[in-house]
């Protein structure tokens, strides 16, 4: 059973991931060209749109309660310093086991010389190991709750009254 549901979440997550950035694809060789600000979040959606995705299951008489728990969690996110720090450790940890793996290894040195040089600020660039351990090393709580804040846009300042009003027109 747990086989069948990972693999169905898997499927439907190369599915979403293909769709969008297919629509991305389209979008970025026509409409989009003189436009780099919804390029930019075009093409973010595109590539994080696959693997954000978020789900609940729950009855009909819990479904009020359940949406206001999930607005919640994404309006007001508990970001526990020592949480924060913990994960930090782990992610270090697992980078320390990779660095004596020969098929991570071998990975991301392939990842590394297959692809174009991108320059060590580009998404696309392929970080040694080293290289993400100091960046792990150097991220700030504060500097995460202002990714979540930009990239998922759960409190952007978006007033529900001129969304509708745009949706309109």
């Amino acid at each position: 059973m747990a086989s069948e549901i990972l693999a169905a979440w898997l499927l439907t997550i190369a599915l979403h991931a293909s769709a969008l950035i297919g629509v991305a694809w389209l979008f970025d060789r026509g409409a989009l060209r003189s436009r780099p600000a919804w390029r930019e979040m075009l093409w973010r959606a595109a590539f994080y749109g696959g693997v954000v995705t978020a789900s609940v299951q729950t009855d009909r008489a819990n479904l009020a309660e359940v949406l206001k728990l999930v607005g919640e969690i994404l309006r007001e996110p508990a970001f526990p310093a020592d949480e924060f720090e913990k994960l930090k450790q782990e992610s270090l940890a697992g980078l320390e086991q990779q660095k004596t793996d020969p098929q991570a290894l071998a990975g991301n040195l392939f990842a590394r010389i297959s692809r174009p040089p991108y320059a060590a600020d580009d998404p696309r660039y392929t970080r040694t190991f080293a290289e993400e351990a100091a960046a792990i090393e150097a991220v700030t709580l504060d500097q995460l709750k202002a990714f979540y804040t930009s990239f998922y846009g759960a409190h952007i300042g978006i007033d529900p009254e001129q969304a509708a009003q745009h949706a309109k027109h």
